[in-house]
């Protein structure tokens, strides 16, 4: 068991985003080897560009405000706070923030992106 204080981990901006930045939760740093979990604040205006993870599911849990992901047909789906978005191994997936307040999410990888 370990107890981690969130705060004192990684910071990051990812390849491929727009006014993002994420917060390692669990990751290798701390030892774990079959998932990742982080914290990510996407800005209002914010953008992650179309991508996939060819060996990983991943899961979005909206903490606040809201946020449109899409495929890669174009189809959106909106999630607001309360929310939950999985994406399958090798899902296409994007987001926009198209409001004026900041989202903020909890996303978990399994396996974790290497």
């Amino acid at each position: 068991m370990k107890l981690i204080t969130i705060a004192d981990n990684r910071t990051w901006s990812p390849e491929g985003h727009s006014d993002c930045l994420c917060q390692d939760v669990v990751s290798d740093a701390v030892g774990a080897t079959l998932m990742e979990i982080h914290t990510t604040t996407l800005g209002p205006g914010g953008v992650a560009d179309l991508h996939s993870h060819p060996e990983s599911e991943e899961v979005f849990l909206i903490l606040s405000g809201e946020l449109v992901f899409f495929d890669e047909s174009g189809q959106e789906f909106p999630a607001r706070s309360g929310m939950a978005v999985f994406v399958p191994v090798g899902g296409k997936h994007g987001t926009i923030n198209r409001s004026n307040k900041d989202v903020r999410l909890i996303a978990i990888q399994v396996p974790p992106k290497r």
